[in-house]
């Protein structure tokens, strides 16, 4: 019986311990020994797949991908790794500098480039920005003469019937006008005078006298209206300056080339552009400039537009206005 039985339970444990040295099978639940599978949940020993995302390295939330370690694309939300915005208060970045004459002269491009709307207006403003933009700043005087040179060659300038001023300017030529009033501010009113007024502008309007009325060359009857509208507003300059003085000199001689033209057979248009000038100079001697209206209004020979009643109303006012300052002292 025991040597019956020896054979047998030592069969058994021949076959346990087969059992345990043969490689594990595919339903053997020791796991421990078995090769790592893609299904198995030891996480921690398991290579990276592309497909399994390294939860123990990304943030709490387990819908959040590892994004300080992949590069950015156009739709990652992870503002930390983007370049700090304009708008951003936390944004660092270094100071600049900012010059305000370039700011002025970046300005006036933008407006004359968007206002003028005639291709040679286009050129000219393209011209404006290349000689000044690309200048230094400061060079203001090469600008105003660049852009005065324009606007005498534009051909696109004309007179505009109106019924309150009885003739105006056309826009293109007003641009030119607040365009050279805003340069020549830069300047003050004592380089203005000096260079622009007495230079330039009074260089026309001799010239202009000389030729015959009936010519347009050198200089057109719109373009001698232009300059007188564009005087009466350079001397808003010199009254905000206080120049009295230098501001009366240029009012009496507006007003002699108003009698001197009026007697040579001035053009109706041209006669309105003297008589808006005068106005706009009036505050430096309001009775001198009162004086020539009214002898203008007795003499003129057309309808006198309801613009120049006010003008002449206004001088009045002004006059009285003076005379009792005068008596009060």
């Amino acid at each position: 019986m025991l040597g019956g039985d020896r054979p047998s339970q030592v069969t058994s444990c021949l076959e346990e311990t087969e059992s345990s040295q043969s490689p594990p099978s595919s339903s053997s639940p020791v796991r421990t020994k078995s090769p790592p599978s893609s299904s198995s949940p030891v996480r921690t020993r398991s290579l990276p797949s592309s497909s399994s995302p390294v939860r123990t390295q990304s943030p709490p939330s387990s819908s959040s991908p590892v994004r300080t370690q992949s590069p950015p694309s156009s739709s990652s939300p992870v503002r930390t790794q983007s370049p700090p915005s304009s708008l951003s208060p936390t944004s660092h970045e270094p100071h600049i500098e900012i010059n305000t004459e370039h700011i002025v002269f970046e300005q006036l491009y933008v407006i004359v480039r968007c206002v003028f709307k005639s291709e040679h207006a286009h050129r000219t403003a393209i011209h404006f920005r290349r000689n000044t933009l690309a200048e230094p700043p400061g060079n203001i005087h090469n600008a105003i003469t660049s852009t005065l040179k324009s606007f005498l060659e534009d051909s696109s300038l004309r007179f505009l019937e109106n019924s309150w001023y009885g003739f105006n300017l056309c826009p293109a030529t007003w641009n030119y006008i607040f365009s050279l009033d805003l340069l020549c501010a830069q300047l003050g009113w004592t380089w203005t005078i000096t260079n622009i007024i007495w230079k330039d502008l009074w260089l026309i309007l001799n010239t202009w006298l000389r030729q015959a009325r009936t010519e347009q060359t050198p200089f057109r009857d719109v373009c001698v209206a232009a300059v007188l509208r564009l005087l009466g507003r350079l001397g808003q300059l010199g009254l905000k300056e206080n120049m009295l003085t230098s501001l009366e000199n240029l009012a009496r001689s507006i007003n002699q080339f108003g009698m001197q033209s009026f007697s040579k057979g001035m053009p109706w248009e041209v006669q309105l552009s003297v008589i808006y000038a005068i106005h706009d100079l009036a505050p430096s001697n309001p009775e001198a400039a009162l004086k020539t209206l009214e002898s203008w209004k007795k003499n003129s020979t057309q309808p006198v537009p309801p613009a120049v009643i006010k003008c002449i109303t206004q001088i009045s006012f002004l006059c009285r206005q003076t005379e009792s300052q005068r008596s009060q002292r």
